[in-house]
C-alpha cells in the first residue's frame, strides 16, 4: 500500500508511486545562469533595495507599536469569564454509559458513572 506525498517530494508522485525520470539524475546549471545575469546588471543591486525596503518597513512597524495603547481587558468580560469558571467547577465530563461519547455530569453524580 502506498503513501500519499504530503511533503512535496520530487521522487514520488502524489499517489505515492516512485517516479522514473531522468530529470532527477541530471544536475541543472541554473546557478551559473543567475550569476551571469547578476554580473551583467551592475547598475543596481536588487538584493540591496529589497533589504532597504525591509528595514524601512520594520522601522515603521516599530514606530506604530511604540504609539499603540496597551491592552486593557473589559471588566464585564472578565466578570463573565469568572462566573463561567465557577459554574463549570460544578460539572465534569465522562463517557456516556461506557459507549465512548462524552456527556456533562454534575459532580454529585460521579459515583453513578458507567453504571
Amino acid at each position: 500500500m502506498g503513501t500519499i506525498n504530503l511533503v512535496g517530494s520530487l521522487r514520488y508522485d502524489m499517489h505515492g508511486r516512485k517516479r522514473k525520470t531522468n530529470s532527477l539524475k541530471v544536475r541543472s546549471s541554473s546557478r551559473s545562469r543567475t550569476v551571469d545575469c547578476l554580473s551583467i546588471n551592475k547598475g543596481s543591486n536588487p538584493l540591496r533595495t529589497a533589504r532597504d525596503r525591509n528595514i524601512e518597513a520594520l522601522t515603521e512597524l516599530k514606530q506604530r507599536m511604540a504609539q499603540a495603547k496597551p491592552y486593557q481587558p473589559d471588566p464585564e468580560r472578565a466578570a463573565y469569564e469568572a462566573e463561567k469558571r465557577e459554574i463549570s467547577k460544578q460539572y465534569t465530563l465522562a463517557p456516556a454509559y461506557n459507549k465512548g461519547a462524552y456527556q456533562v455530569i454534575p459532580r454529585s453524580d460521579l459515583k453513578h458513572i458507567g453504571k
